[in-house]
């Protein structure tokens, strides 16, 4: 399979700052919630608005967030209005790849009607990244990678969850431009959203019970790691725990050892560690019988805010495409929270039902003749494949003095030493975000292993080869050999 760059990571290599976007939202929105920021967006909408913002909450609380989603308030303050005529749609495709110009017209039209463009601005043809096939949030655009090339099943497929899913979500515009629904429809979208998204952990070999799911991982990997380097005193942290949270996750942590065979005090928090523990807590604190606090608490509402911004992309192209008995076992809350949104922006009535069906006639293909079931998730093709199931060979191992001449550049000497690793560990190789690497897990602690994917990054070797490193990165090359170094002395190499 070709590399695919995912929108997640095209957002990172545009725009550097979304994670201390989303700190400072998160403080922002603290403050505005129950303040006078709040009072003045409610006078700003209708009563049965007003009647939907408990539900919302409960929605969210089912998951263990926040009262309100952080674009909801700033959203209804901003008091868009829809009274304008919609900009013009632009798809610029080549002429042979008509089929996907087609797709991509009818399915936005049936989910979004005349408004579609006012949620995307267009699709367009990439060259530069061309395995890429995403929806650009910043310029809010379809991207269509030269190198594409799907069956029309597969692509219709792909397109609901890119160019349906991801722009009819808020959260998907908040850090990048302004809000973009008026404010009854803003709340209404943010209902049937959370609705849909409340059953996210609750049907059967789906979204974050997918076997191939990626989202979940990330959030426990995350949590795994905070806790890890509590216990151990790598960060000094104020209590991550209320309760007796502490003597569980210690618990917790007693139970993995003895599957790795090991001691508590032995245990490695390398990626499987953290994710078996990260997993275990999630479960436990949505059942209740733990409560996060401080760095952890805001840690789990950051990244599961984020996660489900792809579950729910996930769940508008099932509620779409798929039937809705079979693959999310006859529960309905996804189907009609998915009706729901579609239906605030749309304006005209929505049958999901209906949906499929028009568009296989309209694009001039036979339903029958083009399934459209798929053995995994989207999340998964677009964001594991690439790292998930590479193998790991291990050439000789070589010492330091074998592999680089003493006279060597510090330039020269971290060229060869990170060749030499990503030829035993193949997966370090790709361009995109390691964050997905779930195959490089040498035996060491999680915060250690991400010293090494910082310090052998693909994209900082390619700039380095070609020249186009600032002059003044001296220090920092010499910071990552260093780092290099000592995992190759190390015996987790």
């Amino acid at each position: 399979m070709s590399e695919q760059l995912s929108r997640r990571d095209f957002i990172k290599l545009a725009s550097a700052g979304v994670a201390a976007l989303s700190v400072s939202g998160a403080t922002k929105f603290k403050d505005v919630v129950g303040g006078v920021d709040f009072e003045i967006a409610k006078t700003l909408l209708s009563e049965k608005s007003l009647s939907l913002l408990p539900e919302i909450e409960n929605f969210r609380n089912s998951l263990k967030l926040d009262k309100y989603p952080l674009e909801l308030v700033p959203g209804i303050i901003q008091n868009v209005n829809w009274n304008d005529e919609p900009p013009k749609f632009e798809i610029n495709l080549p002429e042979n790849s008509r089929q996907y110009s087609d797709v991509i017209n009818q399915i936005t039209d049936l989910a979004f009607g005349k408004n579609k463009s006012r949620l995307i601005k267009g699709v367009k043809f990439d060259t530069k990244y061309p395995d890429r096939l995403i929806f650009d949030v910043i310029n809010r655009q379809g991207i269509i990678g030269a190198n594409i090339n799907q069956p029309i099943s597969q692509f219709i497929d792909t397109m609901a969850h890119e160019v349906v899913g991801h722009p009819s979500d808020p959260a998907e515009f908040y850090h990048f431009t302004k809000s973009l629904y008026p404010p009854d429809m803003l709340v209404s979208i943010e209902h049937g959203k959370w609705r849909a998204l409340s059953q996210a952990f609750l049907i059967e070999g789906q979204f974050f019970n997918h076997p191939g799911d990626a989202m979940l991982p990330l959030v426990a990997k995350k949590l795994g790691k905070i806790v890890g380097e509590y216990l151990t005193k790598e960060q000094i942290f104020l209590p991550i725990f209320k309760g007796f949270g502490e003597k569980l996750a210690e618990s917790v942590v007693h139970d993995i050892a003895r599957d790795f065979g090991k001691s508590a005090s032995e245990l490695k928090y390398n990626k499987a560690v953290c994710i078996k523990l990260g997993k275990r807590l999630v479960e436990s604190y949505l059942k209740g019988e733990v409560d996060f606090s401080g760095h952890l608490k805001t840690s789990y509402e950051e990244e599961m805010e984020d996660a489900l911004r792809e579950i729910f992309a996930e769940m508008v192209r099932i509620a779409i495409i798929h039937n809705k008995y079979e693959y999310l076992g006859n529960n309905t809350e996804i189907h009609d929270g998915v009706e729901e949104v579609l239906q605030s922006i749309n304006t005209e009535p929505i049958n999901l039902g209906e949906i499929k069906k028009s568009l296989y006639s309209s694009i001039g293909y036979d339903e029958v003749d083009l399934p459209s079931v798929k053995t995994s998730n989207i999340i998964e093709d677009q964001y594991y494949a690439t790292v998930k199931n590479l193998s790991e060979p291990r050439p000789p191992k070589n010492t330091i003095e074998e592999l680089v001449n003493q006279n060597s550049t510090p330039e020269e000497k971290f060229v060869a030493l990170q060749r030499y690793i990503v030829q035993r560990y193949p997966s370090l190789a790709a361009l995109i975000s390691q964050k997905f690497n779930i195959s490089f897990d040498p035996e060491m602690n999680l915060w250690d292993i991400e010293k090494i994917e910082w310090a052998v990054d693909a994209n900082f070797t390619n700039n380095l080869i070609n020249k186009s490193l600032d002059p003044k990165s001296d220090p920092e090359i010499k910071k990552r050999v260093k780092i290099l170094e000592d995992f190759i002395n190390s015996p987790a190499f």
